[in-house]
């Protein structure tokens, strides 16, 4: 929970500095090809949307590993229930 927090607290953080950064003519996007801009952003140190991405799916691989964690293992299981729940794959 602490960690999903942390994560929209870093997006936040990088929406509004983008916003504050704009309204102080900091950061000027109009009329700005998009290479140009993104220099900007990485020389002011903004998360990009792939570091984002990869702390949301290490965020979401803790999550699963600890909801995981009280369930049988597979091989702990009763087969009946494998082919059950390979019949409803996909209702």
């Amino acid at each position: 929970m602490l960690k999903k927090l942390e994560l929209d607290k870093l997006t936040a953080s990088n929406k509004k500095r983008f916003i504050e950064m704009q309204l102080n003519d900091e950061i000027k996007i109009h009329k700005r090809e998009i290479i140009e801009i993104n220099r900007d952003l990485h020389r002011h140190k903004f998360t990009t949307q792939a570091e984002l991405t990869r702390l949301h799916d290490e965020l979401e691989a803790n999550v699963r590993s600890i909801v995981n964690y009280d369930e049988p293992d597979e091989e702990e299981q009763d087969p009946e229930a494998n082919v059950k729940e390979k019949e409803n794959e996909f209702a």
